[in-house]
């Protein structure tokens, strides 16, 4: 049996926006990806109050390692007072659901907490909700990493 040409055009011109369709969105989620890294960073290198009150959402909930649950404001007074001296980030995933993103990463490093320095590692979850036409942190919860 022969196929025409004209059913190889007609075909190839149904899938081409598809095509197209497919390729947009990797565009779309290689950006959103790049962009929720960048909040990642700055979020961990910021004690800018009101920068902070910017990636934390105002209904954002945090659990700490302590299992706390903590509110932004709670979140934003504690934060202002951390002072990251260094920080590795490994096993950074995320994950694109439309208008959330799910990150998780296993982040190491050293930082002063009212004048005590601490060096740890914990393993972390943030939810993102694209809001505004920008990301925004709703919820995080830390795991601390036992010391071997």
């Amino acid at each position: 049996m022969r196929v025409s040409l004209i059913s190889i055009v007609a075909t190839l011109l149904f899938f081409a926006p598809l095509a197209e369709t497919a390729e947009q969105g990797t565009i779309q989620d290689a950006n959103a990806k790049k962009e929720l890294e960048k909040l990642e960073r700055e979020w961990i290198e910021t004690q800018d109050k009101d920068k902070l009150g910017r990636i934390v959402a105002d209904d954002f909930i945090y659990i700490d390692a302590e299992a706390n649950v903590i509110n932004k404001q709670q979140f934003l007074e504690t934060a202002s007072r951390v002072r990251v001296k260094s920080y590795e980030m490994k096993d950074l995933v995320i994950r694109l659901y439309e208008d959330i993103a799910i990150v998780t990463n296993k982040w190491s490093g050293t930082y002063v907490f009212d004048g005590k320095e601490t060096t740890e590692t914990l393993r972390y979850t943030d939810v993102f909700a694209k809001r505004k036409g920008g990301w925004q942190a709703i919820s995080s919860q830390a795991t601390r990493v036992p010391k071997n």
